[in-house]
């Protein structure tokens, strides 16, 4: 009993995951683009300081409850793989990148706003400049994802066939431009995710203690 609440504990913080990121997108806002002047983006910064440290703390715990959503998946991927299988592994890698991901992207944001808090505009001029890039770690991480999750749920029918086939084509996608608007999509894949593992942990029968042999 205790290992399927945990299970189901795991299913749960996808969906957690999902409501937090996407909270956090609508708080961050249309950040400056690295084309804009280092007084407009100091201004930014300056002026949404409060907002940008909620998105900031927010990413943080996006990126906890995507580290445990990431091991329910692998969980539920690896009960089904032969043991010569790595998809359960890499997927559950992705997970771990992707998360790493969401850790810098927050860390930028507070160092943005720390440093128009103090005024020092060529300083958040550069955060600014980096923070335009910092997409790259975590779309870097849901390819991984996408991809293992995607190919090992149809191999092992841990997922449903449709389930895998959205996680393929957004994995390649993150390889291209259009990668920006499939990371919308991302926290409804997660919720359907999130659903199905929670199901699957309902299913689930508690071990049976084996009695020990009569003396």
């Amino acid at each position: 009993m205790q290992g399927n609440t945990y299970q189901r504990a795991l299913a749960v913080a996808g969906v957690l995951f999902a409501v937090v990121i996407m909270v956090a997108i609508v708080l961050a806002g249309d950040q400056p683009d690295d084309s804009q002047p280092a007084s407009k983006v100091l201004s930014y910064w300056h002026d949404h300081q409060t907002k940008a440290v909620a998105a900031a703390l927010l990413a943080h715990a996006a990126a906890v409850l995507f580290v445990f959503f990431g091991a329910g998946l692998r969980s539920a991927l690896r009960s089904g793989e032969a043991e010569e299988a790595t998809y359960s592994v890499v997927a559950f890698g992705g997970a771990v990148l992707t998360a790493a991901g969401f850790v810098i992207v927050g860390m930028i944001g507070l160092a943005a706003t720390t440093a128009a808090d103090h005024g020092a505009q060529d300083a958040v001029y550069t955060i600014n400049q980096i923070s335009a890039a910092d997409w790259i770690p975590f779309t870097a991480g849901l390819s991984v994802l996408m991809l293992a999750a995607g190919v090992g749920g149809l191999r092992t029918l841990a997922l449903p066939r449709w389930m895998s086939w959205v996680a393929i084509v957004l994995g390649v996608a993150f390889f291209t431009p259009v990668g920006a608007f499939g990371f919308l999509l991302v926290p409804f894949w997660v919720i359907a995710v999130s659903v199905v593992l929670y199901r699957r942990s309902e299913g689930v029968a508690s071990p049976t203690p084996v009695p020990s042999p009569a003396a």
